[in-house]
C-alpha cells in the first residue's frame, strides 16, 4: 500500500473522530430546549387570568408529584398548563370553572404553553409559591431553619 494512502486513511479517521466528538459535546454544551422548562426564568415572567378547565397531579422534576392546573385564557383563547407546587405544599382550593390569575415564568414547548407559578390569585387572596428571586417557598424552610442553616439573602447564579 502506498504511503499516501495510509496517511489519507489516518487523516480521514481523525476527521471522523473529531466530528463525532463535536456532535457528542454539543448535546452536553447545548441541552435540548425542553430542559429549559425545569427552570424558573425571571426574564420570562407573565401574568395571565383565565378559567380553570382541569386540575391534575403530574410527575414533574425527578418524579415529584406536582399540582397542575389547566387554565383557558379568554383573550387569546389559549390553554396554559400551570405548574403550582409539590402536591404536599399549600394546595389552592381551586376547582374547575373558577377564575384565577397566575403570575409566573412562561415557556412554550411545541404547542404547549407552560407557566411555572410564582403566585396565584383566587377569591381575592394571593398565594405565594416562589420568592421575588424565583426560589420555591417549599425549599429550605422548616427542618433546618435556625439550626445552623445560613440565612443570608439568596442570589441567583448561572441559568435562571
Amino acid at each position: 500500500m502506498p504511503k499516501g494512502a495510509t496517511m489519507r486513511n489516518k487523516f480521514t479517521s481523525y476527521v471522523l473522530t473529531l466530528i463525532v466528538v463535536i456532535i457528542l459535546s454539543n448535546s452536553f454544551l447545548f441541552p435540548d430546549a425542553t430542559d429549559d422548562i425545569k427552570y424558573f426564568r425571571l426574564d420570562k415572567i407573565i401574568s395571565v387570568s383565565g378559567e380553570v378547565t382541569d386540575i391534575k397531579k403530574e410527575s414533574c422534576y425527578d418524579g415529584e408529584n406536582f399540582k397542575v392546573i389547566y387554565m383557558k385564557e379568554s383573550e387569546q383563547n389559549r390553554v396554559y398548563k400551570v405548574e403550582i407546587a409539590p402536591d404536599w405544599f399549600n394546595k389552592p382550593k381551586v376547582k374547575k370553572g373558577d377564575t384565577i390569575k397566575v403570575t409566573g415564568s412562561y415557556n412554550q414547548i411545541e404547542n404547549e404553553h407552560i407557566i411555572i407559578t410564582q403566585s396565584l390569585e383566587f377569591n381575592g387572596k394571593i398565594m405565594e409559591y416562589r420568592d421575588k428571586m424565583g426560589f420555591p417557598m417549599w425549599r429550605g424552610k422548616g427542618k433546618m431553619r435556625g439550626k445552623g442553616q445560613f440565612n443570608w439573602p439568596r442570589q441567583r447564579r448561572g441559568r435562571h
